[in-house]
């Protein structure tokens, strides 16, 4: 079964890759335009321009917009437009979370781009294509995707992209992953001309912690409420001590066997269920731990962490009520 989910899920990665590496369009572009007022002053338009485009891409991808500039002048090649069912886009979404995080994540302002393009970008591009009179399908990943699908999706893929992602930082190829966005990156967010890689990685650390709740951004969710189902898809997604791919993987095979019924099949209902309360129960254990939370949020990780493990509260005895 995981072989066959990994398949799935790589060939539309593969997809998604290609579409990263070509130079990008001038309709893109123009979108992401520094002259149009989204971006603060100083030195940060023109980088924030720059990652803005293949954010606003995987946008485009997730919906089946191919756009293009002709190879042989600057203008863009008209668009192409694939059909983009519900199953395909519910995979394109998935595929494209896990790139966006793993590809950008370390990124310090990977949040605020994500919320102009979510925002205002979007809103532009929509109206844009109706006034061309094109019918075309924006498809939203909001009610698509899930805390269980993007676990799935992340331990399937996190891997292998994550190792193409450095590849490619290493390279000259494809500038929107590739060193050129990087090298631009290194100085912005250092403020240095020329930052020693120890002075980067050590600020990596607080450019994750700043992109926190990214993840829900991109996927058009509310995660202000750290109970909600977009708080625990950005955990999920942004934090890989708790949900490492390996962490994942184990889970996911937990969750598997527990599924298998009597005649060898997969109980689809119950795997999801497993993996649910495997993913709540990891944000519970770490929540108990975290001594930041003041006390009546640790409270409400203590009953989680309560009715997770199936044990009585402090205090109450068999048959004795909670209030």
């Amino acid at each position: 079964m995981q072989d066959a989910m990994r398949k799935n899920l790589e060939e539309t990665w593969d997809k998604l890759k290609g579409w990263l590496m070509y130079n990008g369009s001038n309709e893109i572009a123009n979108f992401c335009d520094r002259s149009k007022g989204l971006w603060p002053g100083g030195n940060w338009p023109g980088y924030m321009e720059l990652l803005c485009q293949p954010i606003l891409e995987i946008k485009y991808f997730i919906s089946g917009i191919k756009t293009a500039r002709d190879s042989g002048s600057k203008n863009d090649v008209p668009p192409t437009y694939e059909t983009v069912d519900n199953v395909e886009a519910y995979k394109r979404c998935l595929v494209g979370t896990v790139a966006l995080s793993e590809i950008y994540g370390d990124h310090c302002k990977l949040k605020d781009v994500i919320g102009k393009v979510e925002g205002q970008i979007m809103d532009k591009v929509k109206a844009h294509y109706k006034e061309k009179g094109k019918s075309v399908t924006f498809h939203e990943c909001k009610g698509k995707v899930d805390g269980t699908t993007l676990m799935l999706a992340k331990s399937l893929l996190q891997d292998k992209i994550k190792q193409w992602t450095e590849e490619k930082r290493k390279s000259n190829e494809g500038w929107r992953v590739g060193s050129e966005l990087w090298g631009r990156m290194k100085m912005r967010c250092t403020n240095s001309k020329n930052p020693p890689q120890s002075l980067v990685d050590a600020r990596k650390k607080e450019w994750k912690e700043s992109n926190k709740g990214s993840t829900a951004a991109f996927l058009g969710v509310k995660s202000d409420d750290k109970r909600s189902e977009g708080a625990l898809m950005s955990e999920i997604m942004e934090d890989d001590d708790k949900f490492s791919s390996s962490k994942l993987g184990e889970m996911l095979k937990t969750a598997v066997a527990g599924a298998i019924t009597s005649g060898n099949n997969i109980d689809v209902d119950r795997l999801v269920q497993s993996i649910k309360e495997g993913a709540e129960k990891t944000v519970a254990q770490e929540c108990m731990k975290d001594n930041s939370n003041d006390f009546c949020q640790r409270l409400q990780c203590a009953q989680k962490h309560w009715e997770l493990r199936g044990q009585q509260k402090p205090g109450q005895t068999q048959g004795s009520s909670s209030n």
